[in-house]
């Protein structure tokens, strides 16, 4: 899914449609997005408040929305055809090294601040090293499946 921002309504709405068309409950169906700044905000309960008020602008689309989620439901149905056993999964995890963040940084005086932005005006902002541990989950199913 694209989208920058996709809140409790419109989350609501991807899972339960799309668990109705891969035969599961919602709660086993997860949503993974990219945050593309160009990409649209699917906010449907604010949405819905804006235009139940009369109020000017707009947060999204709901058509737009709406039609989104049902062609990927179709695509999720149609690619049933295609299903395989999964027969193996893998984890692990390793640690990140090598790797800074450019929204962590330390202020004059020592005082760590979490800010997003594009550039960095301040001479005295260092970047933190980050410490994180990646985890991975991989699956395999059996050759015998394959097509």
């Amino acid at each position: 899914m694209l989208a920058i921002q996709l809140n409790r309504s419109g989350l609501q709405r991807w899972r339960s449609v799309l668990a109705e068309a891969a035969g599961t409950s919602p709660q086993r169906v997860m949503l993974s997005a990219v945050h593309q700044h160009e990409a649209p905000v699917a906010d449907l309960e604010a949405e819905r408040i804006l235009k139940a008020h009369g109020c000017a602008g707009s947060i999204c689309d709901l058509e737009f929305h709406e039609e989104a989620v049902q062609r990927v439901a179709r695509a999720l149905r149609d690619s049933l055809v295609h299903s395989r056993q999964v027969t193996e999964i893998g984890t692990g995890q390793a640690q990140v090294e090598k790797v800074a963040s450019n929204r962590r940084f330390v202020m004059p005086g020592g005082l760590i601040r979490f800010d997003r932005m594009s550039r960095c005006r301040a001479v005295a902002a260092t970047t933190l090293a980050v410490r994180w541990r990646v985890r991975i989950c991989c699956y395999e199913w059996c050759r015998c499946f394959r097509s």
